[in-house]
């Protein structure tokens, strides 16, 4: 009597993963689609494979081709392409080989989303790779300063940039593909940067006037500069602080939202100094010693 028991607590399980599979139209797969049509896909996707690999080789010989010629920024264009040109090559060839198969009831729609996703993850990798570019761009710009700010703004860019495009990728293809409400994924975003903008207030404050140092330069590095009654010599600027060196050998941290906001004087830019000297001459020196003298 446990033999048949057994039996009927295993059909439900059986009917419903066979039910679930007829939905999608998976059962009719076979019986539709002759062994040709099969075929054919296996052979779009095989070339496909090929062509992309082949594609990619030939954009990384051209960006090696480039780098070694000094196009750093147009070396990154191709080899940044490399990679998402081969998911896209796949994705075409699949889908042309879709083309020929027979697909019934949700199989259609679900290969659909499969497709997009192919195509959307090479776009945003395409996206993502192309930050090398902006990274190849400002090192150019930071070798041509003497401050190592901007050096050390560099790496901070390149991963911040590749963060939100990786959010905005995955925040894209929820709601494209897999039909998602991103409204209260932005909304508890925006609340986690809120929060975290108000914690990080003196931060951010000190941040952003490391910025304004690097990109309206009222002083650099090496300058002497007269600040809130200190005098001394630029040493370092940080995203935090600036560093100065005064004449009596004392080095003062100075907050980066204070000094950019107060009067900073900076002795180095000014191109010539004023002086007053009152000088003296004897009544008895002649007008031609005088005029000899002031041409001095």
């Amino acid at each position: 009597p446990a033999a048949p028991a057994t039996q009927n607590a295993a059909a439900p399980t059986t009917q419903t993963a066979t039910s679930y599979f007829s939905h999608l139209g998976v059962d009719q797969l076979f019986t539709d689609n002759s062994i040709e049509k099969w075929i054919i896909l296996l052979v779009a996707i095989t070339i496909a494979l090929t062509l992309g690999r082949i594609v990619s080789f030939i954009l990384l010989r051209i960006a090696k081709r480039l780098e070694s010629h000094q196009w750093n920024a147009q070396a990154c264009l191709f080899s940044g392409l490399a990679a998402p040109a081969a998911l896209a090559i796949f994705a075409f060839g699949l889908s042309i080989g879709l083309g020929y198969i027979k697909l019934r009831d949700a199989l259609p729609a679900i290969t659909a989303r499969i497709l997009m996703l192919l195509y959307l993850i090479a776009i945003f990798w395409y996206a993502f790779n192309l930050v090398s570019v902006v990274e190849v761009g400002m090192r150019a710009f930071a070798r041509r300063t003497d401050t190592k700010l901007d050096d050390q703004l560099v790496p901070i860019i390149r991963k911040s940039l590749r963060v939100f495009i990786v959010v905005i990728g995955a925040l894209f293809i929820l709601q494209n593909v897999f039909n998602r409400d991103i409204s209260a994924w932005l909304a508890g975003l925006g609340i986690v940067g809120l929060a975290v903008s108000l914690a990080a207030q003196d931060s951010l404050k000190n941040l952003f006037g490391s910025l304004t140092i690097l990109f309206d330069r009222p002083f650099s590095m090496g300058h002497r500069i007269k600040y809130s009654g200190y005098d001394g010599t630029v040493t370092e600027i940080g995203f935090r602080s600036t560093r100065i060196m005064t004449l009596d050998g004392s080095q003062v941290t100075i907050p980066n939202s204070a000094i950019v906001n107060d009067p900073v004087e900076n002795m180095t830019a000014r191109g010539s100094f004023k002086r007053v000297v009152n000088i003296t001459v004897p009544q008895d020196t002649s007008a031609a010693k005088v005029r000899e003298a002031v041409d001095i």
